[in-house]
């Protein structure tokens, strides 16, 4: 045990100094003075708070609560700032909690696995379309698995994808609903609901600044199903839709394809 503890104290600091690596050489110029505007990534020099930024302007809450905590952050550090620590955030966050979940005293394994993590296709294309406040919540999912079975850990760990609103809350709870479940394997259904019940409640409760809005919002949100087909997985690669969608790609949109990637 004490070589496991050394080791993972050891791992720790590592993969987070390699992350803020990978997040550098991944960003690039992005680091430089000024604003990076992409897609949906979209900071302004002097955020204020409005309806908007609470989701009662009568549009979809989509950016809740991720403009109000960009807004909140940038009254301590400049608006440019925030956006850098934010987007090198997900590097550190998400290479060290992968690192930590390899069930190794070395330190190579832990750290190669912390480089898969964030530097993939997923990362990469989800970048290229802006969406920061998803990846938020990604970069998290490592130390939400490390938490399950810990309500207050649960808690800390999911607070990343609460900052990240609806697109990072829900696929925190596509993995910290199942782990609860089956968290050592056949028990009785009694002890699986005490095992469920604190996350569950995590979950809600990170998600009214966005649901609670939603619900109150004067018209129903309507579909459309040409949108189903619009927002479907393409094939970014030679292999295909799926395999583009195996090798963590496979984003609708074409231009958010790094270049190359059909060449592969």
């Amino acid at each position: 045990m004490p070589c496991t503890l050394r080791g993972t104290f050891r791992a720790g600091p590592a993969a987070a100094l390699l992350g803020l690596a990978l997040g550098c050489l991944t960003l690039g110029p992005a680091l430089g003075p000024g604003f990076v505007l992409v897609q949906d990534m979209v900071f302004v020099p002097d955020p204020v708070f409005t309806r908007f930024t609470f989701g009662l302007a009568g549009s979809a809450p989509r950016v809740v609560p991720s403009d109000a905590v960009v807004t909140a952050l940038s009254w301590v550090l400049p608006a440019e700032v925030v956006q850098k620590v934010i987007l090198l955030g997900v590097f550190v966050l998400g290479c060290s909690g992968a690192a930590l979940l390899v069930p190794s005293r070395r330190l190579t394994p832990r750290l190669v696995a912390g480089t898969f993590y964030v530097w993939n296709p997923y990362v990469a294309e989800r970048l290229l379309m802006g969406q920061w406040a998803l990846l938020l919540g990604y970069a998290a999912l490592p130390w939400v698995v490390r938490a399950t079975g810990s309500a207050r850990r649960s808690a800390v760990a999911m607070t990343p994808a609460a900052a990240g609103g609806f697109a990072a809350m829900a696929i925190t709870a596509l993995t910290a609903l199942p782990l609860a479940v089956l968290r050592e394997g056949r028990t009785p259904w009694t002890a699986r609901v005490a095992r469920v019940a604190p996350v569950v409640a995590v979950l809600a409760g990170f998600s009214l600044p966005w649901l609670v809005p939603t619900l109150l919002r004067p018209g129903v949100l309507t579909g459309d199903a040409t949108g189903v087909e619009a927002f479907a997985a393409r094939a970014d690669g030679p292999f295909g839709a799926v395999g583009s969608l195996l090798s963590l790609g496979g984003i609708w949109n074409a231009q958010a394809v790094p270049v190359g990637y059909d060449t592969v």
